[in-house]
């Protein structure tokens, strides 16, 4: 019986460890977008005026 607990203790430490690491590559991917959207706008604005 407690292997099973102890099993699904480490799964969901697992699970938690793998979605933080998701979140973080998600916000990076957004920051890397927003960064390059920026960019593009403010040189989009020096080649009109």
């Amino acid at each position: 019986m407690t292997d099973c607990f102890s099993f699904m203790d480490m799964n969901g430490m697992g699970w938690m460890m793998w979605a933080g690491g998701l979140f973080w590559l998600l916000v990076l991917a957004l920051l890397v977008l927003t960064v390059a959207a920026l960019l593009k706008h403010l040189r989009s604005e020096q080649s009109e005026s």
